[in-house]
């Protein structure tokens, strides 16, 4: 069903990044580009898990198929959506954040790397691995890049993420 979150999830993906519909990286990118818009201070109220390739929110999957499904006659709509200075500022903010380093050409990753140690930064409790570690225990996969893990850190500090 066409509600005002598709919308709005279109316009967000029209200020954040390309999206093909469909592709499982494609997916993944909507899923951590929203989850850091989030995180930045657009109240979208999508609520987001824990999932295999980092926060996750089931809500923003329904919207984003729903997207898919009729995107000719969204995107035909979502251009006259007007977008606040506050929100502008947000969009700025997180196209600075998710900008690919200047050594790393792996888009999925990156973001998926910036939504989960900040995902699991905000959900460890004292005594815990860092945020850093944690990821390492949960996704073996980037145990030799940190890096890029380093990087991931440094731009989520400048954002004031971390």
């Amino acid at each position: 069903m066409l509600t005002p979150s598709v919308f709005v999830l279109a316009k967000c993906l029209e200020k954040t990044g390309s999206y093909v519909p469909g592709d499982l990286e494609s997916r993944i990118c909507v899923q951590k580009r929203i989850y850091l818009l989030q995180a930045l201070g657009l109240d979208l109220k999508y609520g987001f898990d824990w999932d295999l390739y980092g926060p996750y929110s089931s809500d923003l999957a329904k919207d984003a198929a729903c997207y898919n499904e009729l995107m000719s006659e969204v995107d035909s709509r979502v251009k006259d959506i007007k977008i606040t200075a506050k929100a502008s500022s947000v969009f700025e903010k997180a196209n600075e954040l998710m900008a690919l380093p200047n050594n790393y050409d792996q888009l999925t990753s990156w973001l998926e790397l910036l939504a989960s140690i900040h995902f699991l930064s905000e959900s460890r409790t004292a005594g815990d691995l860092t945020a850093a570690g944690e990821l390492l225990r949960r996704k073996p996969k980037f145990q030799d890049q940190q890096e890029i893990i380093n990087a991931a850190e440094e731009r989520l500090q400048a954002v004031g993420l971390l």
